[in-house]
């Protein structure tokens, strides 16, 4: 298949690609529901579940910087494939986890796989779809991320009462072969770039990070002292984040060698863009562990029940996800973003009211279904804003950037949430309250993204309308020239 030909198979390995997204997402939010299920089964508390979910989150998260890199050295396609058998043989471990940690060490695991595949799915996308089709491809990707996202509680549900929490993670089995066959038929075989890795840098990143999570996770439950009797818990915080800001100031090289380009953030609409697709995965990662509690805990429901209160929610979000790419092209993919932002933030504070009003099961399944809504016109513009103002010999990392940037969002959401859940278990709107914050940030610094941000053009070759910026050569993508 060529890259940007008229093979019609191109929309074949972006459905083999958008399965594999949507297995990976829906890992990240689908054993929310089962925390009742997870404190009873291995004899722990809420916070410590949350682990479940942070372990993943911090697997995927930290490695996106760079194995965007080694799939330019390796080949797309095969470190792609690569990540997905690991994800599957985590997979299947986890399911038969005979304890906590074996669950734990699985779910890492699982996250590494994620990271593998992750970056190889908008480097192959990018460089089969071209002019107004891209839009359309990267909607049509970013929002069936956003819909796994809220779908995991859903899915989770369902297979707990039916099946029992063991297959949320034995699912992946046979739903994982058919997206390992189909990636093995459809995706292209496209040429190999030479790269350098940063091993140190990953070292650096992963400690740094590490160190952050850990303090933010733990530090609540040890009333912010010794964490396990060896470093107190803000150390741990201040201490990562000074270790990542010394590496990240102090990296050499040319910017396709370093871990982190700074000179990304020159950029204002890709700054912007990334720090709003933070705020989203922060509320979009956690907000349903607080929800499942209180539907289980407070009002009394079973997980299969709990779950169906997310029906609206889910069919909403199905709905719009196709609207996502054509309003990205029709109106601008800023609009778009101040649009879903905006509706994001105040279906946030509604379900943080009507939990704390007691408000019971139908008005939160109202509430969440505008939420299914909101979802969908997020991640579709953010992520071609992104991809469309960075310069050309930096699309690669920027990809990285931008999608551990999300990452570090729902990590830091996770983190964020246990905390609040070591202190305070009783009361979920104290643990609602920070998404409300941080999701009112991201709707604030919107409509400056979208100021920024130049109108979405229509597609090269003869179409009136402004021209993409961006074709492909050597498998990366450059600007074309005026």
């Amino acid at each position: 298949m060529t890259p940007h030909g008229s093979d019609s198979r191109r929309w074949h390995t972006l459905a083999t690609l958008c399965l594999g997204f949507f297995l990976l997402l829906v890992d990240g939010t689908i054993v929310s529901v089962g925390t009742p299920t997870f404190m009873e089964a291995f004899g722990i508390d809420a916070a410590a579940v949350l682990w479940i979910t942070t372990a993943y989150l911090f697997a995927y998260a930290v490695p996106l910087l760079v194995t965007g890199r080694l799939g330019d050295r390796y080949g797309p396609r095969r470190l792609y494939l690569v990540g997905l058998g690991t994800f599957i043989a985590a997979s299947a471990i986890a399911g038969l986890a005979p304890s906590f940690e074996v669950l734990v060490g699985a779910r890492v695991l699982q996250g590494l796989g994620a990271a593998a595949m992750t970056p190889q799915s908008m480097a192959i996308i990018a460089r089969t779809f071209a002019g107004k089709e891209l839009p359309i491809a990267m909607g049509l990707w970013g929002t069936v991320g956003g819909v796994a996202s809220i779908s995991g509680p859903l899915l989770g549900g369902a297979l707990i009462d039916s099946l029992g929490w063991e297959w949320i993670f034995l699912i992946n089995v046979p739903v994982g072969a058919i997206a390992f066959v189909t990636a093995w038929l459809w995706l292209p075989v496209l040429p190999q770039q030479a790269r350098t890795v940063p091993l140190l840098g990953i070292a650096v990143t992963m400690m740094a990070i590490l160190a952050v999570v850990v303090g933010i996770h733990e530090g609540p439950a040890h009333q912010w002292m010794l964490i396990e009797g060896w470093v107190p818990a803000p150390l741990l915080i201040v201490g990562g984040i000074a270790l990542l800001t010394w590496y990240l100031r102090h990296q050499r090289g040319a910017p396709d060698e370093v871990l982190l380009p700074l000179s990304l953030f020159r950029s204002r609409p890709f700054t912007l863009s990334v720090i709003v697709v933070a705020t989203t995965a922060f509320a979009v990662s956690a907000i349903m562990i607080p929800v499942m509690l209180y539907l289980q805990v407070d009002v009394g429901l079973a997980p299969g029940p709990s779950s169906y209160v997310l029906i609206p929610m889910g069919l909403c979000a199905a709905v719009c996800a196709p609207v996502a790419g054509s309003l990205v092209n029709r109106i601008g993919a800023g609009r778009v973003a101040v649009l879903g932002t905006a509706m994001l933030a105040s279906t946030v504070c509604a379900v943080t009211v009507a939990v704390g009003l007691d408000s019971g099961p139908i008005v939160i399944g109202a509430a969440l279904a505008v939420f299914g809504v909101a979802n969908s016109f997020v991640w579709s513009p953010l992520s071609v804003i992104a991809m469309v103002s960075i310069p050309s010999e930096l699309a690669g990392s920027a990809s990285g950037v931008f999608n551990t940037q999300r990452q570090v969002g729902a990590l830091l959401g996770a983190a964020v949430t246990a905390a609040i859940l070591a202190v305070n278990s009783d009361n979920m709107v104290w643990t609602l309250l920070p998404m409300c914050v941080v999701t009112i940030v991201g709707a604030v610094l919107a409509p400056r993204l979208a100021r920024a941000s130049a109108p979405v053009p229509d597609a090269p070759g003869g179409q009136t309308g402004r021209r993409w910026p961006w074709t492909t050569s050597g498998g990366i993508a450059v600007q074309s020239e005026a």
